[in-house]
């Protein structure tokens, strides 16, 4: 079994809290499009983070999908400590 990188736990994290969604392709081979991750790394973390809770998994066609759940988005939040500014865009309110 493979150890996931910090900095590439990191960076999964971040993209889960800001898309609320993660697409991964189910291959060993190659690496993740946006991220640069390992498909690898990113299979074995998030096949983790499906067994703690905090994501909710579908698959469809040799790519799986995903998806935060509330409980995640808590624990993320509280991990990656978001200040004011670097709250997520789809997460502003704009003001009235």
């Amino acid at each position: 079994m493979a150890l996931v990188p910090t900095k590439d736990k990191y960076k999964i994290k971040r993209q889960l809290l800001e898309k609320k969604a993660l697409l991964v392709e189910d291959t060993v081979l190659g690496e993740h499009k946006t991220l640069g991750i390992s498909n690898l790394h990113m299979k074995i973390f998030m096949k983790t983070m499906v067994s703690y809770g905090y994501v909710e998994k579908i698959y469809v066609w040799r790519h799986s999908y995903f998806f935060l759940t509330p409980l995640g988005e808590e624990k993320l939040r509280g991990e990656l400590v978001f200040t004011e500014e670097s709250i997520p865009a789809h997460e502003t309110v704009a003001a009235a």
